[in-house]
């Protein structure tokens, strides 16, 4: 499954989410501009937090965000927004700029945030006149120690690939479900691609439309491999035999995370996190993140990595909780944001949305009796969580609403300071 077929059912809870919530927090501004690098006028969509005076003097730290294949600038916004408005009101994180540039591009859905003669330079547009055109045009700081890059799937590997490649412009990067070892993920790949092949045997044709795996190598290979003399315009990763072209490997290297890190000065300066679901939609792409991981470990550079236990390959509002919560953190040096929460917070069930069981966590700034009970849309109450006391920090219980009926509910925590709400919503099997 890729990104263009979008699950209904999360869509409709994303949409459900934001009704009402509108017209409060951040807002979104829409513009253009023509990078040098591209040469081609190009949109950007851009989020400016709550109390953002055009003509003010107040400047705020920048996060760039990154989509996926066939994604565009208004990708995932309405669950960005819900997350930025939560946190920043929450004094989570401190007030952010949030850039939401578009990479979707002709002939395959996506340039994969890559420089390429088919596609267009797109890491240079990202990396100096994206950035030239915010700071020159919004209270933007300038200092990289308040630049964070990030982003999804395409945008997770762009994100990570760029932020290795220039590590003296950003503090952070964040990548949800990203591509970051292509050794360990092709052997995944390469079995469906030769099944999606018209031919049960060799020689096998790899044309554009045969299958999801097929056009996700074609779109990568004309970010890593483009050769505009040849089919389709790349020198595809695979011979007619279904055997890696090492040559074409050679080339896809540059661009893999997992080799690029072993070239970075070390230490490096530069927070990393990503995740992975268990249940990612691509196969291999769990394996390849995992691998990341272990091969960040081996070199000693610290990062963090989610593994999201039942999770696909679709955002939710745990998932981008927990990364602009890093992103925060790493820009004020205090982890998880938690030098802003000044009374209890309730974080999104994750996963959410979720099938039988997920985990509810929370924050107290102080020691303090907690109830946690969960309601169905009626207000009946449908389950008491907990009911004691708890130290300051963080903690986590379990939520099971097994034999109950799919659909939305309400988790509210309480406290003698004060409650919170979160909306989750229940799925079939």
């Amino acid at each position: 499954m890729t990104e263009r077929n979008v699950m209904k059912t999360v869509t409709s809870f994303f949409l459900f989410l934001a009704v009402g919530i509108a017209a409060a927090g951040g807002t979104y501004q829409d513009t253009s501009l023509v990078p040098p690098s591209l040469g081609f006028e190009t949109p950007v969509r851009i989020y400016l937090p709550e109390g953002y005076d055009p003509g003010g003097t107040e400047d705020y730290p920048v996060i760039y965000w990154l989509h996926g294949w066939y994604g565009s600038q208004t990708s995932s916004s309405s669950i960005t927004k819900i997350v930025l408005d939560d946190l920043i009101s929450t004094q989570q994180i401190p007030p952010v700029i949030v850039v939401k540039p578009n990479a979707f591009c002709m002939p395959y859905g996506g340039s994969n945030w890559a420089n390429s003669i088919l596609y267009g330079n797109y890491e240079d547009y990202v990396t100096e006149d994206l950035v030239d055109f915010i700071e020159d045009s919004y209270h933007a700081i300038s200092d990289p120690d308040f630049r964070c890059i990030a982003g999804h799937s395409m945008g997770g590997s762009g994100s990570m690939k760029i932020a290795l490649s220039h590590h003296d412009l950003y503090r952070a990067v964040a990548s949800h479900a990203g591509f970051h070892d292509h050794m360990v993920a092709l052997p995944f790949y390469v079995p469906n691609v030769l099944e999606e092949s018209p031919e049960s045997s060799p020689p096998y044709t790899y044309d554009w439309g045969n299958g999801d795996y097929t056009d996700a190598l074609i779109m990568t290979c004309g970010a890593n491999s483009p050769n505009l003399g040849a089919p389709d315009s790349i020198d595809f990763i695979l011979d007619p035999n279904g055997d890696v072209v090492d040559s074409v490997y050679a080339l896809w290297e540059l661009n893999n995370p997992s080799h690029m890190v072993k070239s970075v000065p070390l230490p490096l300066d530069l927070a990393i996190f990503f995740d992975c679901g268990t249940e990612d939609n691509w196969e291999g792409i769990y394996e390849c993140n995992c691998s990341y991981s272990d091969t960040l470990t081996d070199l000693g550079v610290p990062h963090e990595y989610q593994s999201l236990e039942g999770v696909g390959h679709g955002l939710n509002l745990s998932r981008m909780t927990e990364a602009f919560l890093f992103l925060g953190g790493a820009m004020t040096g205090v982890e998880g944001g938690e030098h802003y929460a000044e009374s209890a917070y309730l974080d999104y069930p994750c996963p959410n949305p979720f099938s039988a069981s997920t985990v509810i966590s929370f924050s107290l700034p102080s020691q303090e009796t907690v109830s946690i009970e969960v309601f169905d849309l009626s207000g009946r109450l449908v389950e008491k969580l907990t009911f004691r006391e708890f130290m300051a920090g963080r903690h986590s219980v379990g939520m099971n609403l097994q034999g109950m009926c799919p659909g939305v509910y309400l988790v509210r925590l309480a406290t003698t300071t004060g409650s919170m709400t979160r909306r989750c919503l229940l799925v079939g099997d």
